[in-house]
């Protein structure tokens, strides 16, 4: 459930409009349990599960996607805003 500040679709409910009461973002999240999240001031990163109980298996991000410093700020490989999560394709396997 998100609320606050919507502009450039920080909140993932596929708008840029505040919300003053906690919604339930509608998206591809449903059916996964969030594990984990990271919020900046204008985007979103969030670790999920699904079939692997237990274990993150996916992550996804949403809101303000402009290249910073040459830096793609969302992990998708492209600029722009994503209003909605989308799963960050290419992510990186740590070893300890």
């Amino acid at each position: 459930m998100v609320f606050g500040n919507g502009e450039f679709g920080s909140l993932g409910h596929g708008g840029q409009g505040d919300e003053h009461v906690p919604r339930l973002i509608e998206s591809a999240l449903v059916g996964k349990r969030v594990v984990g999240v990271a919020a900046g001031s204008s985007h979103t990163d969030c670790q999920w599960c699904g079939r692997m109980k237990g274990k993150p298996t996916g992550t996804s991000s949403f809101g303000n996607g402009d290249h910073d410093f040459g830096i793609d700020r969302l992990g998708h490989g492209c600029e722009g805003n994503a209003r909605a999560p989308r799963l960050i394709s290419h992510q990186l396997k740590l070893t300890s």
